[in-house]
């Protein structure tokens, strides 16, 4: 398995732990969120979170999540049965997970290890929300 398959399969997995942990969400106002990430202009393995915030910037609520696919495109996951994101404004975390081109990780902890974690504040609204991201150091 390469590099790229098993990042992408260990950070599938603790976002279906993240989203399998927490029950049935029906009456919350989601958007659908979706967008496009990449790091220097290059498609790869990034997970996006997007954490609701209250006026006083304090986190309140569940997270929605993605993770980028092989062209850099994602639509945000709430439930495993909802897509979007909490309407509101929104802690947004973006995390460059590691990818092939160095060759295989030595351990799981450098598999799963972010290149670079970014945060941005974004506002989701009623309907279709499309937020892209390139990223660099």
């Amino acid at each position: 398995m390469s590099r790229t398959h098993r990042t992408l399969l260990c950070a599938g997995v603790m976002i279906l732990a993240l989203i399998a942990g927490c029950g049935h969400t029906s009456g919350v106002p989601l958007a659908n969120v979706s967008g496009r990430a990449t790091f220097y202009g290059r498609p790869v393995p990034i997970e996006i979170i997007f954490q609701p915030e209250t006026d006083d910037r304090q986190l309140a609520g569940r997270p929605s999540v993605a993770v980028t696919d092989a062209d850099g495109y994602y639509t945000l996951g709430f439930t495993q049965e909802e897509q979007g994101a909490v309407i509101g404004r929104q802690r947004v975390t973006l995390k460059v997970l590691p990818f092939a081109d160095g060759g295989e990780p030595a351990t799981m902890t450098e598999a799963v290890t972010p290149l670079k974690t970014t945060r941005v504040l974004r506002e989701v609204r009623p309907g279709n929300n499309r937020f892209d991201f390139a990223l660099t150091y």
